[in-house]
């Protein structure tokens, strides 16, 4: 049988003649919109579907995709019949399944037999397991009710569609890592149901590495908790990377719902985890922390989100590799001197704004360092220092240090630290400590300072002063270290 779905007479009265002439053993079955369409192919599968792509309900093309994207009714052979160009809906059909034969419905004379006997032709050869599966649902009705199918369907095709193109808007954020995770959020709470979503990209373009919670049901857990389970998720994701060692700069931050602060915690006992890697390094994670036992595995469209969180977090990973290369000096491990400059400039103003403590400290190393003496002391910055102070080298052999939220006590404190590390790990050449010697010149932002420029030249002016002190002791506004 031949199920014909159109509500064109033309279309109708040609296709009826042109098979009562070629194939007169196959019966025609005509219906005039999608949603008897679907009914009858449902309640008695056809052999041959023919949809005119203009119904007077739906879509003929999203009702090909009903029928292509259903696990049984995709078997059913299936022509389209449009107008224009037949070759741009192939390409389309490469992307999303529509049909497996398009028709011109101008032309239905020319091809409409030649692509009906190509059909029929193609179920001679198919093997009989596949004939069986055909046969069966010529032979056996599919117990759907076509309305609620089809709704269904609809909907899916919707919210593929809504998935898709807020991916395709993240995919345009990707260097603005703080809007990503917001806009991520958005489209995950409007597509899958959670208490406490958690996302991070595991990219070294952030120090410390930020893994960002969205609580989506306000009073549901508290920050103490939720610091507990961020511990779990941390350990479980600490050995699937390379660099385990990283994972002590993590911390984490929480959005809520209109700034709701919960008062109490409920036990989010169940946890699912989702880590995405490249070359077997870890680039990111989803976590989702929920009161009930829920498989997102089975949830529709989770599989969809997945596969895009995962391109997404490919990305965002060759985007902060890539940007890494133009910030941090290959040589050194601490920034380069103008993403410095920026960051300077930034924490003056947030300094200032904020009405908040900043130091800046200028290195020299003596005498005149090699390469391997600068990747010595850089080691010992990077091993000392917090996560949040930024260093960079300065020119060939200089070294600038931003110290946030600090005083000039405290960093005289950091300072002798510094000392201490220098002294317990000595740089050797063949196995003998080289003579090496670290000076600081120390300086503090005061509402007097009205530029990057000025407070980097008086952290120098210090410095200078440590050539004149010859014990290790600190000078007037400078300290000296000596090794």
């Amino acid at each position: 049988m031949i199920l014909l779905v159109s509500h064109n007479d033309r279309i109708i009265q040609e296709t009826c003649a042109l098979i009562e002439a070629t194939f007169p053993e196959e019966t025609l079955q005509i219906v005039s919109t999608g949603i008897k369409g679907l009914s009858g192919i449902c309640t008695s599968p056809p052999g041959v579907v023919i949809v005119d792509a203009a119904l007077p309900d739906i879509s003929g093309i999203q009702l090909c995709r009903v029928l292509k994207q259903d696990p049984t009714l995709q078997k059913l052979p299936l022509l389209c019949l449009i107008d224009g160009n037949n070759e741009e809906y192939k390409r389309l059909s490469e992307l999303s399944p529509i049909a497996d034969s398009f028709i011109s419905a101008d032309k239905l004379d020319q091809h409409l037999a030649v692509e009906l006997k190509a059909v029929f032709d193609l179920f001679e050869k198919l093997d009989p397991q596949e004939k069986s599966q055909l046969t069966f649902l010529q032979n056996h009705s599919v117990q759907v009710d076509a309305t609620s199918r089809l709704i269904q369907l609809l909907d899916q095709a919707i919210t593929e569609s809504a998935v898709m193109k807020g991916f395709n808007h993240l995919f345009e954020r990707v260097p603005e890592r703080d809007v990503l995770t917001h806009m991520m959020f958005s489209l995950l709470e409007n597509v899958l149901d959670y208490d406490v979503c958690g996302v991070f990209f595991n990219d070294r373009l952030r120090e410390p590495r930020l893994i960002t919670y969205h609580v989506r049901t306000p009073g549901s857990i508290t920050e103490t908790a939720l610091e507990t389970l961020n511990k779990e998720i941390l350990d479980q994701l600490k050995p699937q990377s390379k660099e385990p060692w990283n994972f002590h700069q993590y911390r984490h931050t929480v959005l809520y719902p209109d700034d709701f602060i919960p008062a109490k915690a409920n036990d989010l006992k169940y946890k699912a985890l989702y880590p995405f890697k490249i070359d077997n390094d870890l680039v990111g994670a989803l976590v989702f922390f929920n009161r009930k036992n829920t498989n997102y595995d089975i949830i529709f469209p989770f599989q969809l989100v997945l596969a895009q969180t995962a391109a997404l977090m490919r990305i965002r990973h060759y985007y902060s590799e890539a940007r890494l290369f133009t910030i941090v000096d290959a040589q050194t491990g601490l920034y380069t001197e103008p993403h410095f400059l920026w960051c300077l400039e930034r924490e003056i103003r947030q300094a200032k704004r904020h009405r908040k403590s900043l130091s800046l400290v200028a290195l020299r190393i003596d005498p005149q360092p090699s390469e391997l003496m600068l990747q010595h002391v850089s080691q010992r910055i990077l091993s000392t220092f917090r996560n949040v102070d930024l260093f960079a080298r300065i020119g060939t052999t200089g070294i600038l240090g931003i110290l946030p939220n600090t005083t000039s006590d405290q960093a005289q404190g950091v300072l002798t630290r510094f000392q201490d590390q220098i002294a317990l790990h000595p740089l050797l050449c063949q196995n003998k400590p080289l003579s090496l010697s670290v000076s600081a010149g120390l300086t503090m932002l005061t509402d007097e300072i009205d530029s990057l420029e000025q407070l980097i030249g008086l952290a120098q002016k210090a410095l200078k002063k440590t050539e004149k002190v010859k014990s290790g002791k600190p000078g007037v506004g400078a300290i000296q270290l000596l090794f």
